[in-house]
């Protein structure tokens, strides 16, 4: 317990990258798990976003990346994303949020679409790392095939992310 007290002591005397002026860039590992109409819907991948830092631990960015679906397809958002850390020390916690569109496909094109995302985050930044937890929500309509026809279904998904940048 000393040992992390003493380490937490002495991170919070380095400055956290945040609280610099310029450009900021970075590059996340995520996996989720979640549940769509009471389906398990777990996933994995990499979301890269690049913005301004303003000096005063707010970030202003954009991005985008891939999800893998498990056993299902992909998903490729493309996202705004904001950021605020709450203390100028190595060890910050912040808050985020990230809004935007993402296109869904199914590995065997069953179904395929473009849908809105919402995600709202917490996280600590541990010098040039961070860990997110996030809720996601994405919702649109999305094009089904079935054996023989097209129809338009509406799609929702809810997701808790742990990201690992």
């Amino acid at each position: 317990m000393t040992v992390l007290v003493l380490a937490a002591v002495t991170a919070s005397a380095q400055r956290n990258h945040s609280y610099e002026t310029g450009y900021r860039g970075n590059v996340a590992f995520n996996s989720s798990f979640g549940v769509n109409r009471g389906f398990v819907n777990n996933s994995y991948g990499l979301t890269t976003s690049h913005g301004y830092s303003f000096g005063d631990g707010t970030y202003i960015g954009a991005g985008t990346g891939f999800s893998a679906l498990f056993l299902e397809g992909l998903a490729i958002p493309l996202f705004l994303d904001a950021k605020y850390n709450i203390l100028d020390w190595k060890v910050s916690p912040f808050v985020d949020f990230r809004a935007g569109l993402q296109a869904v496909f199914s590995s065997d094109i069953e179904y395929c679409g473009l849908t809105m995302l919402a995600s709202p985050g917490i996280g600590v930044d541990l010098g040039r790392f961070t860990v997110r937890a996030a809720y996601q929500c994405d919702a649109g309509r999305v094009s089904v095939t079935y054996t023989d026809h097209l129809n338009n279904t509406e799609y929702g998904r809810m997701k808790f992310k742990l990201h690992a940048i």
